[in-house]
C-alpha cells in the first residue's frame, strides 16, 4: 500500500509528507478501487506493485476489473475457493494445471497451500507479460505457455474487454473493443504423464477446454475447478459441459464446499437460475490421499 501511494504521489507532484492526503487517499483504495484506479490512468500509471498474501510482491494491471480491485482492497483474488480444494485434494502431490492463469493470483493460491509444480496458459500478450513477472519474480517455477486451450489446434481473435482484463473472451463480444489473435492448443499436446489438477477459468470457452483435454482427464487428473457462465455460453453449452463432467467425475461441491448433485446444478442451470458457479469435479480414486 505504501509504495503505490507512494508512486501516485510522484506522479500527481504532491508531498509524500501531507498526511491527511494520504489517508484520504489511502480511504479511496479500500472504499472506492474503481475509481482509484481511474485515478491511475489518469496519471497514466499502468500497472502498481502490490503485497499479495502478505507473502508475494507482484505487479497488478490498473485495468484490471474486479481483479485488481480485490487484490488491492482484500489482499488477495478468490483464495477462500482454492482454500476448499485444498480441503478436498492435496495439492501438494500433484501438477496444478491453470487454463486462463491470468496474471498469476491462482497460482500463487495454489502456492500457498502446497502445490509446487505449475503449468499455465494465458492467450493475453500483457495478461501474460505480467503472469510471468508475478511467477519467476517469486521463486515459483513453472512451465508457461502464451495460447489458450481449446478442441483443437487453430488462431483466433480474442474480444479484449474494454474495462476488464479478467474477461477478455474467445466467446464474448464488446462494444468498440479491439481483438488480439491467439493460438488456440489442445491439453492433448502437452506431454501429461503424471497426476494433474486443472483450473479453468476461460469466460465461457470451458467446453472447448475440457473436449481437446478428455484424453488427459481420463488418465491423470484428479479432479478440477471450472467456471461456470450460462450467461456467456449459454443454457445447451453448459448441459454439455456438464454432461461430459458427469462422465468423468463422481463428486461434484461448490465454491464453499458444499456437496452438490450434478442433476440438480442442471436444472438449476437449464432454468436460468445460475448466472455463475465455480464448480469443483473430483476422481474418487484418484483423488484419494
Amino acid at each position: 500500500m505504501a509504495d503505490l501511494l507512494g508512486r501516485l504521489l510522484a506522479k500527481s507532484g504532491l508531498r509524500p509528507s501531507d498526511r491527511q492526503l494520504v489517508e484520504r487517499w489511502r480511504a479511496a483504495i479500500m472504499n472506492r478501487p474503481g475509481l482509484f484506479f481511474r485515478l491511475c490512468r489518469l496519471l497514466q500509471v499502468d500497472k502498481l506493485t502490490v503485497s499479495y498474501l502478505g507473502r508475494y510482491s507482484i505487479d497488478i494491471d490498473v485495468r484490471g476489473g474486479s481483479i485488481s480491485e480485490e487484490i488491492v482492497v482484500k489482499g488477495s483474488y478468490q483464495f477462500s475457493l482454492m482454500q476448499t480444494i485444498a480441503g478436498l485434494v492435496d495439492l501438494e502431490r500433484s501438477l496444478f494445471v491453470n487454463v486462463g492463469a491470468n496474471i498469476g493470483t491462482t497460482c500463487l493460491n495454489a502456492h500457498t497451500l502446497g502445490a509446487r509444480r505449475f503449468l499455465a496458459f494465458e492467450p493475453v500478450s500483457r495478461n501474460f507479460a505480467l503472469l510471468e513477472h508475478n511467477l519467476r519474480s517469486n521463486g515459483i517455477v513453472a512451465q508457461l505457455h502464451q495460447c489458450a486451450l481449446g478442441r483443437e489446434r487453430s488462431r483466433a481473435a480474442i474480444n479484449l474487454h474494454p474495462k476488464s482484463a479478467g474477461r477478455h473472451s474467445l466467446k464474448s463480444a464488446f462494444e468498440n473493443a479491439a481483438t488480439e489473435e491467439v493460438a488456440i492448443e489442445p491439453l492433448t499436446r502437452f506431454e501429461l504423464g503424471e497426476p494433474f489438477f486443472l483450473w479453468i477459468d476461460t469466460e465461457g470457452f470451458e467446453y472447448e477446454v475440457l473436449a481437446g483435454a478428455a484424453g488427459p482427464i481420463d488418465t491423470h487428473c484428479i479432479g478440477l475447478c471450472v467456471e461456470i457462465t450460462p450467461a456467456i455460453c449459454g443454457s445447451e453449452l453448459v448441459e454439455q459441459t456438464l454432461v461430459l463432467l458427469e462422465a468423468r467425475f463422481d463428486r461434484f461441491y461448490a465454491a464453499t464446499g458444499e456437496p452438490l448433485a450434478i442433476d440438480e446444478v442442471k436444472r438449476q442451470a437449464k432454468s436460468g437460475n445460475i448466472a455463475q458457479l465455480d464448480l469443483i469435479c473430483l476422481d474418487a480414486t484418484r483423488s484419494a490421499p
